[in-house]
């Protein structure tokens, strides 16, 4: 499933000028080992964001949760204690997805993989 995913998004990325494919892999491990996502700089100067998975009862990751704010609000100092709201929020939603829903099963036949 991670690579179809990467493969959809890698195009989209690289017209952002912000990733190529080793760059891709080595963030989406980086975010693995640390259990969120945070950027200070991207697509819009002086915008950060962060964002969190949300997991099923099986602790596979099916949707996130992120906020976008201005960098200044997201600095070192503060990025701690909104990692940690976030994943209390996405810890609390995991519970309720219905594991029933077809579109959690294979997102990627969903949302435009193959």
């Amino acid at each position: 499933e991670r690579e179809t995913v990467i493969r959809y998004n890698l195009p989209r990325l690289k017209d952002f000028h912000l990733y190529d494919e080793v760059l891709l892999r080595s963030e989406v491990q980086n975010v693995r080992q640390l259990g969120y996502a945070a950027r200070n700089t991207g697509v819009l100067e002086g915008m950060a964001g962060l964002a969190v998975p949300i997991l099923n009862r099986e602790g596979h990751a099916v949707a996130a949760l992120s906020v976008a704010t201005i960098s200044d609000r997201l600095g070192p100092s503060r990025l701690p204690m909104v990692v940690e709201l976030l994943k209390r929020e996405a810890a609390a939603i995991g519970p309720r997805i219905n594991p029933f829903d077809p579109t959690l099963r294979r997102p990627s036949q969903t949302f435009g993989g193959s």
